[in-house]
């Protein structure tokens, strides 16, 4: 998975579309949200390393910014709400459909594991 600052809404115009999708980064709230309706829909996909995106991303900007002094970095931190919306992932369709098939999984193994009441 990529994070883009797409500042100026041109990055889908400059990406190779044949094996990535991009989606609009979400808020934490808002991401568990839709992943609670995909699970209950039995179309689940769990989080990319079991964090929201978000704040995957704030941290990566925080480093980077720790790290490099970047003045761009800042300008977003200091602005956060207000950028959050530029931000699009990237996400690998190989990897969307590993993650969805985990999800499956997972979810039939907990549906063996619950009895059954009588």
């Amino acid at each position: 998975i990529a994070y883009d600052y797409d500042e100026d809404g041109t990055f889908a115009s400059r990406c190779n579309m044949s094996m990535v999708s991009i989606e609009p980064l979400q808020s934490e709230a808002d991401q568990h949200a839709a992943e609670a309706r995909l699970g209950s829909d039995g179309k689940g996909r769990l989080l990319h390393t079991g964090r929201a995106d978000e704040l995957i991303v704030r941290e990566l900007i925080d480093r980077h910014l720790r790290y490099t002094a970047s003045s761009v970095a800042l300008r977003v931190l200091d602005n956060w709400e207000a950028c959050l919306d530029k931000f699009v992932k990237v996400f690998p369709s190989e990897y969307k459909r590993a993650l969805t098939e985990m999800a499956a999984r997972q979810a039939e193994a907990a549906t063996e594991r619950t009895p059954i009441a009588a």
